[in-house]
């Protein structure tokens, strides 16, 4: 994934994002990451910090005002994970909640999977394996399958070979 200096994003860049993830700050792996694949196939990532906070990054990417991110749904199990709340602060309780037109996808341990809906069919198939051997975190295996399927719906889309949402 192209790494992009701060001053460089714009908001061009988020205007068609198929497929993004996420790690919370503490995540295992790289926390305060965000990965990006836009409907054209392009790839950039950026990490959470004084210069670019997850405040400019939602006024850059509006999909996620509404979005809160701490572990899995409420309606989604995690079978590799169980977390201790040693307070009783609310936001301990909150779950997270993903952008609507966005698949959600816990892949453990405070990394998140977030595929635009028009594009889950194409990409499900590609990661159905990780999915249901509980090893999304794999996913990064499959980059190119996923920019290929993404790339040729968008593809299709435009020649009006598929019926846009």
């Amino acid at each position: 994934m192209a790494n992009v200096k701060n001053q460089e994003y714009t908001k061009e860049m988020f205007k068609d994002i198929a497929f993004f993830t996420l790690a919370e700050p503490g995540a295992m792996g790289v926390g305060n990451l965000m990965e990006f694949i836009t409907a054209e196939g392009e790839e950039f990532s950026l990490f959470f910090s004084e210069e670019m906070p997850y405040s400019k990054v939602k006024e850059y990417f509006p999909a996620l005002d509404d979005c809160y991110w701490n572990g899995p749904e409420s309606d989604e199990s995690c079978r590799t994970e169980f977390v201790f709340y040693l307070s009783k602060d609310e936001r301990n309780f909150k779950h997270t909640k993903p952008p609507k037109n966005y698949t959600h996808l816990y892949e453990g341990f405070g990394n998140h999977i977030c595929i635009r809906k028009d594009y889950y069919p194409v990409v499900e198939p590609i990661i159905r394996d990780l999915i249901e051997k509980n090893e999304l975190v794999n996913w990064y295996t499959r980059t190119g399958e996923i920019i290929d399927a993404i790339k040729t719906l968008t593809a299709e889309k435009k020649e009006g070979k598929m019926q846009c949402d």
